[in-house]
């Protein structure tokens, strides 16, 4: 993604509730972000959004391995 758009992008890519990371990497693909989404078509819908509302490509790496790991939150 060139500079210039990062945030437009990433504002996109963030409007979607099944997106859950989202952040800026070096290198050519410089937005990484993590989708879980109810069903396969469901992910399919949200991947060919992001695409045709940013005209961009994408790379799917799909889960090979989960890893749950527990977290909780303390307010004070």
């Amino acid at each position: 993604m060139p500079d210039e758009r990062i945030e437009e992008v990433a504002r996109i890519i963030n409007n979607f509730n099944e997106v859950s990371h989202n952040y800026l990497r070096p290198g050519e693909y410089n937005i990484w972000f993590t989708v879980s989404a109810q069903t396969r078509q469901r992910l399919e819908r949200i991947l060919n959004e992001i695409k045709q509302q940013t005209g961009c490509s994408l790379i799917e790496l799909p889960t090979l391995r989960l890893f749950k790991i527990g977290v909780k939150f303390y307010v004070k």
